[in-house]
């Protein structure tokens, strides 16, 4: 009898401390490529992305038809753009591209997150993570955009 009430006091406790633990976050995944979609107000975009590192990737437009074959590539803070034999360097603006450039930055992987259920706030934008470390989706809402990573493979 005195070890079942031994038993049922470590299992309860082990329970009520494990309830109270927020997880912490999982270090984002570098070196993988997934699919993009890009919601702006009423443009719809998708394509991949070959993610590098926070600040080293590559986003490949595939659609709609009129933006096919558009090619952002963020190199540092460096941004160009390549879309049918046209070439842009050095860009920087509010596109996109550049807010979710502006995301990864202002994640200190060093840091020690909390979150719960995977998300992060920051700055007015929220970042969605899998258990694995993988962006799922990122949203800022003062700007009306989202853009959702699904499909993620190593690389």
């Amino acid at each position: 009898m005195r070890a079942k009430s031994i038993l049922l006091v470590a299992i309860s406790i082990a329970l009520l401390c494990s309830c109270s633990v927020k997880k912490p976050i999982v270090p984002i995944t570098s070196n993988f490529s997934a699919d993009i979609r890009i919601e702006y107000e009423d443009l719809n975009c998708g394509g991949n992305i070959e993610f590098v590192n926070f600040s080293d990737f590559t986003v490949n437009i595939t659609s709609p038809e009129t933006l096919n074959g558009l090619k952002v590539d963020v190199n540092a803070d460096k941004i160009d753009a390549e879309y049918k034999g046209l070439n842009c360097t050095n860009l920087y603006d509010f596109s996109s591209i550049s807010m979710f450039l502006n995301a990864m930055k202002n994640i200190d992987i060093t840091a020690d997150f909390e979150y719960d259920n995977g998300k992060i706030i920051i700055d007015g934008c929220k970042i969605d993570i899998d258990e694995k470390g993988f962006i799922k989706q990122i949203e800022f809402d003062e700007y009306d955009l989202k853009i959702y990573l699904s499909n993620h493979n190593k690389i």
